[in-house]
């Protein structure tokens, strides 16, 4: 494994397939190892499944199915990420009812070579009817992470309520407004933003995605794109899982908790024999939303 930097605003996924386009002599792997908290020595490497099942050196003993399979399991499929490009975008809204009234909408998107999350401001929503919102883009074509409802400075109610259909997205270049499949056609593509929200409804509704919300004054309702699974699928070491099954946090490659589900425990994982986890690399990279600064190694 050798470690390699990338120029910026280049993807090393790219350079690797470029370099070898047949895939079998390298695969590109984001790696970040925690050095603080309860997570210290843990290790994320974010792997091309297909290329690291041809070049890694992975022995029968390792894991009870063989690597080809295991790592096929570790993407599945997953609804399309929201690239927009050009220099604004703009969102239409139908408000059945928000409390507080003039409470605004904004948007995250992910740019190229970022370090994290850009806000993009919307625009105040009205307590009742239709409204287009506009904001300005800059880096793009980027990735749209999340819309967000923020309260104005100021309002501090004890909740925050509302009741919206989202019917249309759109990016402007400069010969106008063209539209941009957002999946308000298709809930499934979205998942609320807070986990483990029940109060927090996504479902189809006539002409768009229909989002319904109640959340504490302190929290900003949200709705995120499910471009990548929620949890994400894992080859572990079986040291880290203490023959323990389901579910567990681990860390991204943004240094924060990162929920993963094993599919298979391994006794030794390259490159982290007794500490590491395995995860799809696109999938690793978008649960960063772009906030690889922390520092991950890259390597092919």
């Amino acid at each position: 494994m050798l470690t390699v930097s990338v120029p910026p605003g280049r993807d090393l996924g790219a350079v690797v397939d470029r370099v070898d386009p047949a895939g079998r002599m390298a695969a590109a792997v984001d790696r970040y190892t925690s050095l603080t908290g309860g997570t210290a020595g843990l290790s994320l490497l974010g792997v091309q499944p297909q290329r690291f099942a041809r070049v890694a050196y992975w022995n029968h003993s390792f894991a009870a199915a063989p690597l080809p399979s295991l790592a096929a399991a570790l993407a599945p499929p997953a609804p399309p990420p929201v690239t927009l490009t050009g220099d604004a975008v703009r969102v239409t809204v139908r408000v059945r009812s928000l409390v507080p009234a003039r409470a605004e909408l904004a948007a995250d998107v992910v740019v190229p070579a970022g370090t994290g999350l850009t806000p993009v401001s919307l625009g105040r929503l009205p307590a009742r009817g239709t409204v287009t919102l506009t904001g300005q883009l800059a880096g793009c074509p980027c990735t749209l992470h999340d819309l967000t409802i923020n309260l104005v400075t100021g309002q501090a109610p004890p909740a925050v309520a509302g009741n919206l259909v989202l019917t249309r997205l759109q990016v402007h270049h400069g010969t106008g407004w063209t539209a941009v499949d957002a999946g308000f056609t298709d809930a499934s593509r979205w998942r609320p933003g807070i986990p483990d929200h029940p109060p927090d409804v996504i479902r189809a509704a006539a002409g768009g995605l229909g989002w319904r919300f109640v959340t504490p004054g302190n929290q900003s309702p949200a709705i995120v794109v499910a471009d990548r699974p929620a949890v994400l699928p894992a080859i572990v070491s079986a040291a880290l899982t203490g023959g323990r099954r389901g579910t567990f946090t681990g860390v991204g490659l943004d240094g924060g908790p990162l929920p993963v589900r094993p599919v298979a425990v391994a006794a030794a994982v390259p490159a982290a024999p007794a500490s590491g986890v395995i995860v799809d690399r696109r999938y690793a990279e978008l649960a960063a939303a772009g906030n690889l600064s922390g520092g991950p190694s890259r390597s092919g």
